[in-house]
Formats: structure tokens, sequence, C-alpha cells
């Protein structure tokens, strides 16, 4: 399964380079080394230089060269802070704030992403999940961890009768992107 990225552009980013899965750095070492600080709100700040949003976002948008391929398209650093910032909308709208713990149970896509990147940015903490749980499996994961919202697709949503599943992807929830 190939994720979209054309192959004679596949040497410009880090993760097709042989041994990439294999960590040689610790998760501090990596932030300490691109000059971030440790503590959680100085990874998330939305407008400080040193904030993880700003390094993986904000510090790239005058390129025009692609951030993201899909198989439909490509998306800049622009159209993502554009997206970003629309999703930033919708959770605050629901009334997520810095803080509340967020679930993605999410395919790969530009809506995984999105609500990746809009989740650091206001400080929520987020955690990802396998969107091929069954039943079972989520009932022990929700009452552990106790999310505010589940961030999901359609047919995981369909399934839930749980309030704190939101359906982000399909076709009514595109507006959000």
């Amino acid at each position: 399964l190939h994720d979209g990225t054309p192959r004679n552009e596949e040497n410009r980013f880090v993760i097709y380079k042989l041994g990439r899965y294999i960590p040689k750095n610790s998760l501090f070492g990596v932030v300490e080394k691109a000059n971030l600080e440790c503590s959680q709100r100085s990874l998330i700040r939305n407008k400080a230089e040193n904030s993880l949003y700003h390094k993986l976002v904000i510090k790239n948008i005058k390129q025009k060269n692609a951030a993201i391929y899909t198989k439909d398209r490509k998306y800049t650093y622009r159209d993502l802070h554009n997206m970003t910032s629309r999703f930033c909308s919708f959770l605050r709208k629901k009334n997520v704030l810095e803080g509340d713990t967020v679930l993605l149970a999410l395919y790969d896509s530009i809506e995984f992403v999105v609500a990746f990147l809009s989740c650091i940015r206001l400080g929520i903490t987020v955690g990802v999940v396998d969107p091929l749980l069954n039943k079972k499996q989520w009932k022990p994961l929700l009452k552990d961890i106790n999310p505010k919202y589940v961030l999901s697709a359609e047919g995981i949503y369909k399934r839930s009768k749980d309030k704190r599943f939101l359906k982000i992807t399909g076709e009514s929830s595109s507006k959000y992107f």
C-alpha cells in the first residue's frame, strides 16, 4: 500500500529513509535538539516560535511545495494551516479546552493530520486509537481514558451509541476541512 507520495519525491521525507523505524534518540532528546522546551505548554502554543505547531507548519507556510500527498491531491503548509484553523474553530464550538483529552479513531488521511495538528495547536491532550477496535475493546479504553470526545470516521461513529463520538470524516463532515 502506497500513501500517495510520488516515488521521485520520497527522498525529501525522512520517513522514507532506511532505518526510519528505529528511534536513535528519546523523545526529549529530539525535542531538545529541535530547540524546543520540554514542557507541554511550550510544545503547543499557537504563536510561539518554539511551539511544535510552529515548527511543523507555520515555519514552512511560505513554501509552495507539498507538505502532504494523498492519492487525490497534494496539500501545502498553507493548506494545512487553513484547514487546521477551521478545525480549531470546530473544536472550540464543541467546548474542547486546553488540557482536555481527545482520542482520534481515524484512518490514515488528511483528516487525521488536520485533527492531530489542531489538537496540539490548542493544547489538547490527543491519543491515537486503532479505528478497527471492536465494541469490547472500546469499553475499557473509554473508561480508563475518559476522553471528552472521540473524533472518528463515519463507520466507527455509526457503530457507537456513546455521545462522545463525533463523526469528522464522511460526506456531511467535509465542511470542517
